[in-house]
Order: structure tokens, then sequence, then C-alpha cells
């Protein structure tokens, strides 16, 4: 049930951040997703493919530094088998 509540609370915002991007008001589309990024943990796949589509599409010399997603550390790698 918590996982049901907060998977809901974590999407409540799509809607929006559907709606900014189709206007092409950028700015204010990338704040909204770097809070939704920020409540969810960095794990909203709508709010990251936008951003990205956001990034590409905003007018301007070059990205905006909104467009900076955080480094994630690669996971470990498993061990490798002894050689015979």
């Amino acid at each position: 049930m918590a996982a049901v509540i907060r998977s809901t609370l974590r999407e409540r915002k799509n809607w929006l951040i559907h709606e900014l991007y189709v206007r092409r008001d950028f700015s204010s589309c990338l704040r909204l997703i770097d809070e939704q990024l920020d409540a969810s943990g960095g794990l909203s796949e709508y709010a990251l493919y936008i951003k990205g589509e956001a990034c590409e599409a905003a007018p301007g010399p070059g990205p905006p530094p909104r467009c900076q997603l955080p480094a994630r550390p690669s996971p470990p790698c498993p061990p490798s088998p002894p050689q015979a």
C-alpha cells in the first residue's frame, strides 16, 4: 500500500511537466523536473526523459546549467572467476 502511495505522489506532477514541455516553457519545466527528481530520489523515469528532451530542445548557445545530470557511481563489477 505504501509503495502505491509513493508511486502516485511521484507521478502526480507528470501532467504538469508534460504541459510545460509542450508549451515550450523549458525553464519552468526544468525547475519542476528538478523538484520532482529531488522528491523521488532521482527515480522518476518520465521526469528524466523529459529533462533530456527539454535540454536538447532548449534554445541558446549551449545546454542550460540545469541540464547537468547528477553523476551516479557505476555498480560494482562481479569478481572474475579464477584462471586455471
